[in-house]
């Protein structure tokens, strides 16, 4: 699944998708950062709510 995410990476270009390894990178330097911890609290109730 990675390898057809990094091939379709290459095909659409950067503006349309970003590498498996730049959106890893971006995911850890989220979970880094402590304003991120209260939106994933917030998420988890809201999204029962609009299921």
């Amino acid at each position: 699944m990675v390898v057809v995410w990094y091939l379709l990476h290459l095909w659409a270009a950067e503006v349309a998708l970003t590498s498996p390894y730049e959106t890893v990178a971006k995911l850890i330097h989220l979970l880094g950062q402590d304003w991120f911890w209260p939106h994933i609290g917030e998420t988890q109730v809201r999204w029962p709510i609009r299921c």
